[in-house]
Parts: C-alpha cells; sequence; structure tokens
C-alpha cells in the first residue's frame, strides 16, 4: 500500500529536493558467509518538478538511482525481457543464467554518516541486468550495480550489493514504473495537499 510522505534530500549541501513515495518492493541479497539470502527493502520516490524516479536501495548504507523518462523506458524494456524469458523458461522446463542485453546507464547516490555522495551529474553508473534460475520454476531478475564514485571526494566510493527479484515483486516494479502510476500518485499526493490546506 503507498503512503504519501515528503521526504527532503539535501544535493550536496545546498540544494533541496521533494520527493513523493511512490512504491515499495522488495528484493534478495546474498550473504556470502551465511550462505542464505536476506531481504532487502526497496523503494521509489518520484520528484515531479525534475520528472525523476529515485530508485533506492536501504541496508547498511542506503543507494539511490535516479531514472528520468528515458531511463525507465529502459527499465521497462529490461522487465519486459524477463517476463517474455520467464514464460519461455517455464515452459520449456528448463534452468537458464543469461545477461539481458539491455545497457542502462544512470546516476547514483549513497549515505555515508550524515552525507550523501554523488557520482558526477552525467549518468556514469551501469546496472547489468541478468536471468538467473533457482530451480526450472523459480527464475529471478538479477540487477548489478556498479561502483559509486563520490564527486566531491575521489577517494570515497560504494559498490550496491548484487540484488535478486522474484516474479511477484518485477511485476511490483513493471506497475511502479508506468507513467499512468506515478500520474496516480501525483493526483493523489495534490488531492491530499488540498485537503490539508483546507485546515490552514
Amino acid at each position: 500500500m503507498r503512503k504519501l510522505i515528503l521526504v527532503p534530500l539535501f544535493f550536496f549541501t545546498t540544494l533541496c529536493s521533494e520527493q513523493i513515495n511512490h512504491g515499495t518492493f522488495k528484493g534478495k541479497r546474498f550473504n556470502d558467509v551465511w550462505k542464505q539470502f536476506t531481504d532487502v527493502q526497496c523503494n521509489f520516490k518520484y520528484n515531479n518538478s525534475e520528472d525523476m524516479l529515485y530508485m533506492y536501495i536501504y541496508g547498511y548504507t542506503t543507494t539511490a538511482h535516479l531514472l528520468d523518462k528515458e531511463q525507465r523506458a529502459i527499465l521497462t524494456s529490461i522487465v519486459n525481457k524477463y517476463f517474455e524469458w520467464n514464460e519461455k523458461a517455464i515452459s520449456k522446463e528448463v534452468e537458464i543464467e543469461k545477461t539481458i542485453d539491455i545497457e542502462l546507464v544512470v546516476r547514483g547516490v549513497f549515505n555515508l554518516g550524515d552525507e550523501w555522495h554523488w557520482s558526477c551529474k552525467k549518468p556514469s553508473n551501469s546496472i547489468v541486468a541478468k536471468f538467473f534460475s533457482q530451480n526450472t520454476k523459480r527464475h529471478q531478475l538479477v540487477l548489478s550495480f556498479e561502483k559509486i564514485k563520490s564527486c566531491s571526494n575521489s577517494y570515497i566510493d560504494y559498490k550496491p550489493d548484487q540484488l535478486y527479484f522474484d516474479y511477484e515483486e518485477v511485476l511490483i516494479i513493471s506497475k511502479l514504473l508506468l507513467q499512468e502510476a506515478l500520474d496516480e500518485t501525483m493526483k493523489e499526493f495534490e488531492k491530499q495537499e488540498s485537503i490539508e490546506d483546507d485546515f490552514n
């Protein structure tokens, strides 16, 4: 269920941008020490003024990857390819591990202490997608993220963990990427703002 929350995020030290909570989904991170998967909370937040969708991944270090309209369309193409291969793999009862050869390069940001560290403004962080079979009936979308290098401090960087998404979560992602879903989020937000204005 979506909750509309205004979240202030400071760009470097001065610029503040309002982001609206757009929807949550869940990924899985593989723990090499314990040899098991752990759940990872993810969230989309939308900035209407810049038409930018922020994909947050929460953990010991919180990261976000920025998706403009063109990049959202590319991620949608990746998701659609996953659905196509998932249907094919299930029908053929096969296991396969294969990279989805669709290039997606975005801008990344990560939180370290009380500071947000951004990659350079020009999109510079690749997200590589892979189709991965756990068995003949369970096939996942895997996203691998390039290291995010801080633009403000060349000695600081962070490489997000690889994430695994099951079919149900990919379905949620695909719906949240739709323009109609973004429009509905804005409509609900503006309605709530109008209600609150009546109580000034």
